[in-house]
């Protein structure tokens, strides 16, 4: 039998979420931390989807992100051990959102065999 693991990126191998509150914060001029984030970032910043998209895409927040703790020796210890490591992400909103994933991969040695791009309009499917 075939070992697999299906692995999310962002707040699983990334630790997105402090990236972008951190950049967020510095756009906005606000001090927002996690535990005030109670729906969507986009609208703790008073600010629309498309805006907080756009806010991603422009200020590099995706690539300044740096591994969670521990995500590359989890994924070191599951290469290990055999498991065919597939990444998934929501990131089709970005229009680099395949390559700048491997990228990122490649760049902290974080081991994958295939990286899956998912619509964020669409998460039931895999492009």
């Amino acid at each position: 039998m075939n070992k697999i693991a299906v692995i999310d990126m962002d707040d699983s191998i990334v630790n997105f979420s402090d990236a972008c509150l951190t950049r967020l914060n510095e756009i906005y001029e606000r001090n927002l931390s996690i535990n005030d984030i109670k729906t969507c970032i986009a609208s703790s910043y008073n600010i629309s989807v498309d805006a907080f998209l756009d806010d991603l895409q422009n200020h590099s927040i995706l690539e300044q992100a740096l591994p969670a703790y521990g995500a590359r020796d989890l994924m070191v210890a599951l290469r290990n051990s055999g498991y065919y490591i597939n990444i998934v992400t929501a990131r089709g909103w970005h229009v680099r959102g395949y390559d700048l994933t491997v990228e990122w991969l490649r760049n902290y040695k974080i081991p994958f065999d295939c990286v899956d791009i998912v619509s964020m309009n669409d998460k039931s499917k895999i492009n």
